[in-house]
């Protein structure tokens, strides 16, 4: 079940009603992350949070001005709108408050195992160039290969970063399967002259869709921003 950031003042405006819809997202949630599946579930966590949290204080709820186009994508600044709630009486104002903050209280222990769980993975994916000589550029960065062993095949990512927003500095990875086989050969697809490579490494017993997949687009990412800021010291210290 995907909850609808107006859940919490449409009507009937009733705690145990409310009650009964927040079971339900909190059964999802539950069977999501003991399958180790973080994605959408963390991201989903997070904006609902916000959101209770903006009726609960503000009165007013989000309103995102684009759905994400997959699973693990950031919930960015420029797709946030605050908008005010408005037409209830004093009465319903004070049970949707009442019913936020009850709502947010049951939804931040599971947002904070999310993280655990979260880290874990994190701290259990491992990636490094295959081809070590290639230098990470601000101009050689938004484009290369992914190369990982998954429960005995080898599969072969294309990725791509996109400048998404320039007011925030926001940024965006996209992976692209290009070859699974039981085994692959990376000289042999690419170019390693030109095109930047990661090898991956991590543990199997997590999924790959949802979870690892993920994880790896952030590594990735982390990866580059650190060898570019790197190659700028050095730079000014020249």
């Amino acid at each position: 079940m995907k909850l609808d950031l107006k859940w919490v003042f449409k009507k009937p405006i009733d705690m145990e009603h409310k009650g009964y819809i927040l079971l339900d997202y909190i059964s999802k949630v539950d069977k999501e992350l003991d399958e180790f599946r973080i994605y959408p579930t963390f991201q989903e966590l997070s904006i609902h949070l916000a959101n209770l949290k903006s009726v609960q204080d503000d009165f007013k709820y989000i309103e995102l001005r684009e759905s994400p186009d997959e699973i693990d994508d950031e919930v960015l600044m420029y797709n946030i709108l605050y908008k005010k709630i408005s037409r209830y009486s004093n009465e319903d104002r004070e049970e949707i408050k009442i019913i936020a903050r009850e709502a947010h209280r049951k939804l931040k222990d599971y947002f904070l195992i999310a993280k655990s769980i979260w880290s874990i993975v994190f701290d259990s994916v491992l990636i490094r160039p295959f081809n070590k000589e290639f230098i990470i550029t601000s101009e050689t960065k938004n484009r290369g290969y992914l190369i990982f062993n998954y429960k005995d095949e080898s599969y072969l990512y294309e990725f791509t970063i996109k400048k998404l927003n320039n007011k925030f500095d926001e940024e965006k990875c996209e992976f692209k399967l290009i070859k699974k086989n039981s085994y692959i050969i990376v000289k042999e697809e690419v170019d390693l002259s030109n095109n930047l490579v990661f090898v991956a490494e991590f543990n199997e017993d997590f999924p790959l869709e949802g979870c690892l997949l993920s994880i790896t687009k952030r590594k990735v990412m982390n990866y580059i921003q650190q060898s570019i800021r790197i190659l700028d010291l050095k730079s000014n210290e020249k």
